[in-house]
């Protein structure tokens, strides 16, 4: 072939509906099936506007890229935030052009310099429908910001940004041809010699195209959800999403750099209608005729050299049979029934400006397999296209694609409403197999972004490798060390061939054997250094960067490459209002815990002029930090622990952690000497001993407790930040350490703030005592002074995130409860004990134990009981027992204390001797307790730890061994996301998660510890916690899990191989950690309640207000709860108060008065008449102080 004016087509991509790559495409055209699909009642309630789906009208077809909603923020350097609000054609369109790169055997990092970007995209409905409220609320710099994530002019420089390519990069707008312009766009710029290389294509992301659409009569769209080109059945086109790009290169180029090429391209050529036409939107003859003609001519090719063409046939009454007679008059000459007429459209729909390069790539794939697809959709030709004597047919089933005089030709037809008409021709490339000798070793190289990125990266190139025995190792070799961005976790073997290389990547162990580099300055790799594959291995996996040395090339192919296995995870601002609904798919329901990358650079603090109390220690990181801050202008009280109170300077202290009361004669001698801290650091809990529990305890966690309880007795002025750091609470590599008891400090970070207004709290983990590389971090974080738990590793910062993990019926294994085991439930006498004791036994008909602390009668009075307190607890528990036995289970009731270890000694000698080992352990042992923090006690923490942190301990020191299938640890969400009144209950769940992780680092991958949402469980509860924190959330009540849900979330756990943690939760978890984590402002809630107000009828003897204050606060009242009328008697929480509302509204208030009030004065004072005269008090108190200082 000749190569001058022609352009090669070296790698592609796309992503349609039923198919998310070109591989898959082909299948469904050339099985005549369609990737169209019906939208599930959940998929339209999520994404749809109700009015839309309600409509009787509504055709519930559509189809797309099924991650749509999805993307790898981390790898492309996005904030979630800033990824949310990122249109999701541009998430697409990033992840889709790195992999159509890589298709080409090319990394996108090493086209930079000369590469165009050419791309289409269509109208931007996640804004207009999803967005346009943040828009509109926000300032300008929110809106500024949300248009340069939006704007589809700033989609292909995005891209252009990202890869750092430096050719002309500009997005391309004519309708439905937009991305054959685009393409046609490249091959005029590589023909010019404007670029070296050109990315072309289209997006199209609409959020009703995935789902469905409104028809309407004598519209465009089908009436039955089935778009049939050119077919007597057509009633319309189905539009669905879709994206696809090609990498395009001047053949010679092509030729001589030794790309894989998959065609080329002979001819381009677009204009437009103009007038000659009925109307704007309608096509022309004449304009597609000499579109036609025009592309035919600059390749210098007859029609009848022609054997296929890709129409652009859109299934509608007016298109196609216009289409149909331009075709006509350009290939009337060419024998009948040469020419197969086709059109991509009737098995993916119409992806509107991606509909080209979409058409292009089935082609391709065609090409590739010598096949020409059947018509989908396709029973009878419309009366209006004459198929008499025409050189055109349809075919229905797959067939050879024999070439004419030696060539494969097709012409693909794209046009635009507006009229602008673009016609390609490709022909088909023969290229020789590769020449390169391979019987010597050759280095094979991996790189990812993270260690399970590289572990699924390795295990697709095993794919690709068993696909292809016959794939040249040479080419394969060089195509990695150049062809793959370079990044820091890294394998390698080196192979002679490819059973050899299939064998040793098989048994590629992850994680331990994904090697994280710092990388080096960039090398040539010539032809010397790569014929030395150990060297070339071992420099690699040292953190060698490759180029290609251009004076002495490698001689080698480019190898097409798997794609690179982005983590995705869900983006999405739902259109909808309640963004709290139950989600109805169990499979949804399942979050991994890990840390993510999350760089957020700050300007160098230059001062911090500010007085900070510094709970310091011995380790080096401490004293440097001190040193740097008193640099910077601070004023620095330290306090070391010793065993008694005294003060050496009057910024020096010491105290005994164990003491309240050194914590309070310390904070009264600083407001003595007018030195309260604006910020408090606190490293007690940092140190590389291995201390004992209790001495962990009392310099961590009740430290800070005493802290916290001390400022508030002796002075209401507490620092604006509060920045624990401590080590052993983070697991970021997956390797390391964790130490429990240190994790139980996260709870302070997660309570603090939302029980002490205008009061952040940081949790930062750091992992070397003596390294000096993390202090521009932590001084970063006080620059920050955000609520935070993150980990500092070297200059990298991460925060704990949690991953959407599907548990499907189809990817879950054997359940691992078996039939003749023995399962120990370990408080098991709880309503959710019983449950699970009935689940185990429903999947064995086997032996299920379950514990008590409590004497449980014995059988013989279980009926004695039934008949004389038939209402009691116990009796209720022996019904549940005796219903459950019914069903074939054996159950057996144990009496045991976790607290106690020789008890559980004893059981499981019971056990054991009575029936053999046990398999499988639950423990379900628990208590709750709520109150503010100001109102907590060692002792009462302690109530709650002791079943989570000592129950844990003997539990596992009994129970846990390497022959046990499983050890359950039930555990709570609210370890997560806290909650006014939870610390003592969010820091004992946050030492059963990190005990978890303990377990893996000593080996044990059979521990799971369960983050429970909504399964409104009846626990043991101390009956001394203020009633309003008993009292379920009427969001909880609606999203609480069924016992039936329940067993299924069981099945799936029980079927598959999470861990050490997985999180259950019936509604979007990173929505809940983010509603938890916003406290909206006062007049939010107001507003929103003001329009909807409850009208009371009131009794007459009831007070209405009278004082200023009293008719304030009613005001709020009656706004913030959505009530006509207050009067004194009423009672906040019996109004429809909770503790959000009020934590708000004492906020709120305490910024109209110049008082400092805590949250809990409205647990103290609930009712009208109480809280105006207490805070009448406090207004007075303030003034007659503020007038005594005058």
């Amino acid at each position: 072939m000749e190569t001058e004016n022609k352009i090669a087509i070296i790698g592609y991509n796309c992503q349609v509906a039923g198919a998310d790559d070109p591989q898959a495409f082909y299948e469904i055209v050339s099985q005549n099936k369609s990737g169209l699909s019906r939208s599930s009642p959940e998929d339209q309630s999520n994404f749809l506007d109700e009015a839309i789906y309600q409509d009787s009208n509504f055709i519930n077809v559509g189809g797309g890229p099924k991650d749509f909603q999805c993307f790898d923020a981390r790898f492309f350097g996005y904030s979630p935030k800033e990824a949310e609000l990122l249109d999701p054609q541009i998430r697409k369109a990033l992840e889709c052009a790195y992999h159509t790169v890589e298709a080409a055997g090319y990394a996108p990092e090493s086209l930079k310099g000369d590469t165009s970007c050419y791309v289409a995209s269509s109208v931007n409905s996640y804004f207009n429908d999803n967005l346009k409220g943040h828009y509109q609320t926000g300032n300008e710099s929110t809106k500024s910001h949300l248009i340069f994530l939006n704007e589809p002019d700033f989609l292909s420089t995005r891209i252009a940004y990202h890869f750092n390519w430096q050719g002309a990069s500009f997005s391309v707008k004519s309708g439905c041809s937009g991305s054959m312009l685009a393409i046609h766009e490249a091959c005029k710029s590589l023909l010019h010699f404007e670029c070296d290389n050109a990315l072309a294509g289209g997006v199209n992301i609409k959020t009703l195209s995935q789902f469905g659409y409104i028809y309407e009569q004598d519209g465009i769209l089908a009436a039955d959800g089935r778009c049939c080109p050119f077919s007597e059945d057509a009633t319309g086109t189905v539009f669905a999403n879709g994206i696809g790009f090609v990498l395009l290169k001047r053949l010679e180029d092509a030729i001589n750099d030794g790309d894989t090429i998959h065609a080329a391209i002979i001819a381009s050529y677009a204009n437009n209608d103009g007038k000659d036409k009925v109307g704007y939107m309608a096509p022309s003859v004449s304009g597609q005729l000499k579109a036609m003609e025009t592309a035919l001519a600059y390749a210098d090719i007859q029609p009848q050299q022609v054997s296929y063409i890709e129409s652009h046939g859109t299934g509608t009454y007016v298109g196609d049979p216009i289409e149909y007679k331009g075709l006509q008059k350009v290939y009337n000459d060419c024998p009948p029934q040469s020419i197969a007429l086709r059109s991509v459209k009737a098995n993916i729909g119409h992806t509107d400006c991606a509909s080209g390069v979409t058409a292009l790539i089935k082609v391709l794939e065609d090409l590739k397999h010598q096949t020409i697809s059947p018509n989908h959709n396709f029973t009878k030709v419309n009366e209006k296209c004459d198929l008499s004597n025409s050189p055109f047919y349809f075919n229905t089933s797959l067939q050879p694609w024999e070439p004419i005089e030696g060539r494969r030709i097709a012409a693909i037809s794209s046009f635009g409403i507006g009229g602008t008409n673009v016609q390609l021709i490709i022909e088909e490339f023969i290229q020789e197999p590769s020449k390169m000798n391979v019987p010597q070793n050759k280095a094979l190289v991996f790189a990812a972004k993270s260690p399970a990125a590289l572990e699924k990266r390795i295990q697709k190139c095993v794919e690709m490798l068993q696909k292809n025995p016959d794939l040249n190792l040479h080419d394969l070799s060089a195509t990695l060390l150049l062809g793959q961005n370079n990044f820091e976790y890294r394998f390698g073997i080196v192979a002679s061939h490819v059973q050899e290389a299939i064998d040793k990547l098989s048994v590629f162990n992850y994680p331990s054997e994904a090697k994280q580099v710092n990388l080096k300055t960039p090398s040539t790799l010539n032809q010397e250094i790569f014929e030395n594959p150990q060297a070339v291995l071992k420099n690699y996996l040292s953190g060698a960067v490759y180029t290609l040395d251009r004076e002495n090339p490698i001689p080698f192919r480019h190898v097409p490459l798997p794609k690179y296995p982005f983590e995705k995870e869900c983006f999405w601002v739902d259109q909808n209002e309640n963004k709290n609904q139950k989600i109805q798919d169990i499979s949804r329901w399942f979050y991994l815990p890990y840390w993510q990358r999350r760089q957020s650079p700050l300007p160098p603090l230059k001062e911090y002029k500010k007085t900070i109390l510094l709970f310091e220690n011995e380790a080096t990181l401490v004293k440097e930090y001190k040193q740097e801050l008193e640099v910077l202008g601070a004023t620095i009280i330290t306090v070391n622990a010793a065993e008694s109170f005294s003060q050496s300077s009057e910024i020096n202290f010491r105290l005994n952690p164990r003491k309240k009361e050194d914590y309070e004669h310390l904070f009264t001698r600083l407001k003595s000497q007018s030195l309260m801290p604006e910020t408090m650091i606190h490293c007690w809990s940092l140190s590389n001993e291995d201390k004992d529990q209790e001495s962990c305890l009392d310099k961590g966690l009740y430290s800070l407790l005493y802290t916290i309880q001390s400022l508030e007795a002796t002075s209401m002025t507490f620092p604006r930040l509060v920045q624990i750091i401590t080590n052993h609470t983070a697991n970021v590599s997956g390797n390391e350490i964790v130490i429990p008891i240190n994790a139980m400090m996260q709870s302070m970070s997660q309570v603090l703030p939302k029980e002490y207004d205008d009061l952040a709290c940081q949790l930062i983990d750091v992992d070397n005592l003596n390294s000096k590389q993390i202090l521009p971090a932590l001084m970063e974080e006080l620059h920050r002074k955000e609520n935070a738990e993150l980990a500092l590793r070297g200059k990298s910062r991460f925060i704990k995130a949690y991953q959407p993990t599907r548990i499907d019926d189809n990817t879950i294994g054997k359940i691992s409860i078996a039939k003749g085991k023995n399962y120990l439930v370990i408080g098991g006498l709880g309503n959710f004990g019983i449950e699970l004791a009935e689940f185990i036994g429903g999947q064995h008909q086997g032996q299920v134990f379950l514990t008590t602390r409590m004497q449980f009668p014995n059988r013989a009075e279980w009926q004695t009981w039934q008949l004389q307190k038939p209402n009691h607890a116990i009796t209720e528990k022996i019904n549940l027992i005796t219903n459950i036995e019914k069903q074939g289970i054996q159950i057996e009731i144990l009496t045991a204390d976790v607290l106690d270890i020789t008890s559980l000694q004893n059981v499981k000698k019971h056990i054991e001797n009575q029936y053999g080992p046990l398999s499988g352990v639950v423990h379900a042992a628990g208590v709750v307790d709520s109150g503010m923090i100001r109102h907590k006690t060692v002792n009462s923490l302690e109530q709650v730890f002791a079943p989570k942190v000592i129950g844990t301990n003997n539990v596992c020191s009994t129970f846990l061994n390497h022959s046990l299938d499983f050890l359950i640890l039930c555990s709570s969400m609210n370890s997560i996301i806290g909650g006014l009144g939870q610390l003592d209950n969010t820091a004992a769940n946050a030492y059963i998660d990190a005990y978890a992780e303990h377990c893996l680092n000593r080996g044990f991958n059979n521990v799971l510890a369960i983050n429970w949402g909504a399964v409104n469980e009846a626990r043991a509860r101390n009956y001394s916690a203020q009633v309003q924190f008993a009292k379920l959330s009427e969001e909880h009540i609606k999203n609480k899990m069924e016992k039936s849900e329940i067993f299924e979330v069981y099945r799936r756990l029980f079927s598959s191989q999470l861990g050490p943690r997985v999180v259950v939760s019936t509604i979007d978890f990173n929505q809940v950690i983010e509603n938890w984590s916003r406290v909206g402002s006062l007049q939010s809630l107001i507003s929103t309640k003001a329009q909807q107000k409850q009208k009371r009828t009131l009794d007459p003897y009831l007070t209405e207000p009278d004082s200023d204050m009293e008719k304030s606060i009613a005001r709020t009242w009656e706004d913030l709860l959505g009530i006509d009328k207050v009067v004194l008697e009423d009672d906040f929480f019996t109004l429809g108060g909770n503790s959000l509302i009020a934590i708000q509204f004492i906020s709120e208030l305490t910024k109209n008065y110049p008082i400092k009030m805590h949250a809990m004065a409205i647990y103290e004072y609930p009712t009208l008449a109480a809280f105006a005269k207490y805070v009448e008090r406090l207004v007075k108190d303030a003034e007659d102080k503020q007038a005594l200082m005058v």
